[in-house]
């Protein structure tokens, strides 16, 4: 290096200058030859399609302006709003209809049941086509055999907790009870719920021989009766006997027989003993108040000057005015000795001496489908108002239940008891 710069110092200015200019170029060379063979290829970016190739520095630009790189993704899961429920897809239809779910719960018979008191001691429900008949209440005596407006409680009368008779629920399968008076009064009769489930009525008498009054006690609260469940004495009726008992159907009058028909206002705090005069044949039995309209039908004792026969017919009575006198049911001079009405309210049905009659309401006609009994049955209507159920110990050796249609035809025979008695049908859906 020394020796170079010794002969670099001794070269004149103007060959000194030729040589830098010489060393500027053959440098510049080198340089252009390495760029040529390190220089990379175009880049591609596809942008949406608009651009197939630029070249290298117009690529650089596009993609620093065009495609800078950012924190979150270009492209995200949608978000759902927040009151958005998924949908959960349908479960196909299986195939094979043994693999069908079971769409009726456990003990329901689409003909409806029937229950009623067995023995006086027992309460036994019957499918209404006769396929089961068992006993789901033990250890009675039990009478006035109900239910609740929902039909999902039986009510009954029932040896109470603390002796006496008193007003029971229990469910349809006799798995829960629970007793909802707490008089322990020995006479107990014709316990009614109210229209809305909330309350039953009932008659009671302090002692044998003593008068009946009327008396309610809340279903809540049964537990601590009487405070719990509110259980009074609604009005004093001293009554000797007692024939029936309705609510209106707004829950606010409760209409009853002691021999006249009466009413009893329950916000009012009115009492009217009688609102008829009975005929010297009997008294006026069985009220029973039209759920959606204000008429009370009842059993007006009349008697046959041709036959002695005697029995109800039926009367009518507008409770929009409960001052109206009450008026004979054309074509209904039955001799009837009980009333029920069908849950439509279509039809009323008249257990008789040798059978059973039906009124329609509607068209105002009375026919008799069936005459041939031996002695009074026990009446119930199924659920659809089409058929009816009776009691009969006619060709059997014990009473047995029947069903027929309303308008008559084939009787079929539910029971096949070998001894006992039977009292107290209703007829229930499901």
């Amino acid at each position: 290096m020394t020796l170079v710069l010794k002969k670099w110092k001794g070269l004149s200015m103007l060959r000194q200058r030729s040589l830098k200019w010489l060393l500027i170029l053959v440098l510049i060379g080198v340089l252009s030859a390495c760029a040529r063979q390190d220089e990379p290829l175009p880049t591609l970016i596809d942008l949406q399609g608009t651009i197939d190739a630029q070249s290298t520095s117009d690529a650089i630009a596009l993609a620093t302006t065009q495609a800078k790189p950012t924190d979150t993704p270009t492209r995200r899961a949608p978000t759902l709003p927040p009151t958005f429920t998924p949908t959960v897809p349908p479960t196909p239809s299986p195939t094979d209809p043994a693999s069908a779910p079971t769409l009726t719960p456990s003990g329901y018979h689409a003909d409806g049941t029937i229950y009623y008191i067995y023995n006086r001691d027992s309460i036994a429900a019957l499918a209404g086509d006769g396929s089961s008949d068992e006993l789901i209440l033990r250890g009675g005596p039990f009478s006035d055999l109900t239910a609740s407006p929902d039909g999902q409680l039986l009510t009954y009368v029932a040896t109470g907790m603390l002796g006496g008779q008193e007003v029971w629920a229990a469910s349809r399968d006799g798995s829960y009870t629970q007793q909802i008076s707490c008089l322990t009064y020995p006479l107990v009769r014709f316990p009614v719920w109210s229209p809305d489930g909330r309350s039953v009525a009932f008659f009671a008498a302090a002692s044998v021989g003593a008068p009946y009054d009327l008396y309610i006690a809340d279903f809540a609260g049964a537990t601590t009766c009487p405070q719990g469940n509110n259980q009074r004495m609604l009005a004093q009726l001293n009554a000797a006997n007692v024939y029936g008992l309705t609510w209106s159907p707004d829950g606010t009058r409760l209409f009853f027989s002691t021999g006249p028909i009466g009413v009893y206002d329950i916000a009012a705090d009115f009492l009217n003993m009688r609102l008829t005069v009975p005929s010297g044949f009997g008294p006026d039995t069985n009220p029973i108040h039209h759920p959606t309209e204000p008429r009370l039908f009842y059993l007006h004792a009349v008697r046959s000057d041709t036959t002695g026969q005697s029995g109800g017919a039926i009367y009518e009575i507008p409770t929009t005015d409960i001052t109206e006198r009450p008026q004979e049911v054309p074509g209904t001079k039955l001799f009837a000795h009980s009333l029920i009405m069908s849950p439509d309210a279509q039809v009323l049905v008249a257990a008789v001496a040798d059978g059973f009659s039906i009124y329609n309401i509607q068209f105002r006609s009375s026919a008799q489908p069936l005459d041939d009994l031996s002695s009074i049955p026990y009446v119930a209507i199924d659920p659809k108002g089409e058929r009816v159920a009776y009691t009969s110990s006619i060709d059997t050796p014990v009473q047995q239940i029947f069903v027929m249609s309303r308008s008559g035809g084939i009787k079929e025979q539910l029971t096949d008891h070998t001894e006992g008695s039977i009292d107290g049908l209703i007829w229930l859906e499901g």
